[in-house]
């Protein structure tokens, strides 16, 4: 695979085919497919984004402006309770946050 297609998304993927490729792509999707797939965050994060594999306690994540360090951050908290039941929110009680 040429490192481009490495460091693409899967949208970016799809966007560089041929027009008649993408628009059978998308025409064979369902309604509900097609709203899951603007929403799954695998389809739009480029791979340097996504999870890395295997056990880890600490993940960093290095990268200049614009590079998409608050939307990983975002989307992997949201995955955390979907992969492992020790992930949690802690903070202040809600009766003590402010209004």
């Amino acid at each position: 695979m040429p490192d481009l297609l490495r460091q693409q998304s899967l949208a970016e993927q799809v966007a560089s085919w041929p027009a008649n490729e993408r628009e059978r792509f998308f025409a064979a999707l369902s309604p509900d497919e097609s709203f899951e797939l603007v929403h799954a965050w695998p389809f739009w994060a480029r791979p340097n984004q996504l999870l890395p594999e295997g056990e880890w306690t600490s993940w960093v994540i290095l990268g200049g402006r614009g590079s998409g360090k608050t939307r990983t951050g975002a989307q992997t908290i949201l995955h955390w309770p979907s992969v492992s039941r020790s992930s949690g929110w802690w903070g202040a009680p809600r009766q003590t946050c402010a209004r």
